[in-house]
């Protein structure tokens, strides 16, 4: 099996998979905004570069990361 392989996903199962969760994922986040936004408050507000929010879900912290 070749690396590419591994991430070669059937983008149709995974919607199926989580669509009935989406409507209630964002209430039910709130572990994830809590440890998000403490992480977010340790990075220096003059930080410069790239970042990869991994796991953002809904995208609660995209606006405070840009």
């Amino acid at each position: 099996m070749t690396m590419s392989a591994v991430f070669d996903l059937d983008k149709a199962r995974v919607r199926t998979s989580f669509a009935p969760a989406s409507d209630t994922y964002d209430g039910l986040a709130v572990l994830q905004r809590s440890v998000g936004t403490a992480l977010l408050e340790q990075c220096p507000a003059s930080a410069e570069g790239t970042v990869l929010d991994l796991g953002s879900g809904p995208g609660f912290l995209t606006d405070r990361l840009l």
